[in-house]
């Protein structure tokens, strides 16, 4: 049984998907899954290697780890895979990709949410 904290993570959970949340397709190769996510603001930042600096710019969407369903089983974000949003009458194709240096996505909170980078890849008009 869950304990009480357990509890009031869920029901805050639930209730950001219900404020913030927006329906997207999330796709890999020609299988696809549709869920809710949080676009988050823009993260930018820098990364210093080897005495270069490479900066980088990420839309990030935040994702329930259990709603990621590909061919049936849960999956983390990979590279390469598309999320996709309709907003203000255009559709919106975001690529997964990493920062230099980071994975494509962090775990975010202690309700199994993920925090996945991705750039966005075009726009076209709402059909």
């Amino acid at each position: 049984m869950p304990t009480i904290f357990e509890q009031g993570v869920k029901a805050g959970q639930a209730m950001l998907n219900a404020v913030a949340g927006e329906t997207v397709e999330y796709r890999r190769g020609k299988t696809s899954v549709v869920l809710t996510a949080i676009y988050s603001d823009k993260g930018y930042g820098a990364d210093v290697e080897h005495d270069a600096v490479q900066s980088y710019q990420s839309d990030d969407f935040l994702i329930m780890a259990a709603d990621i369903l590909i061919g049936g089983k849960v999956t983390a974000p990979q590279r390469g895979d598309q999320i996709v949003r309709t907003i203000d009458g255009r559709v919106e194709t975001y690529l997964v990709t990493n920062p230099p240096g980071r994975n494509v996505y962090e775990r975010s909170g202690p309700a199994g949410r993920y925090r996945v980078h991705t750039k966005l890849d075009s726009k076209a008009p709402a059909p």
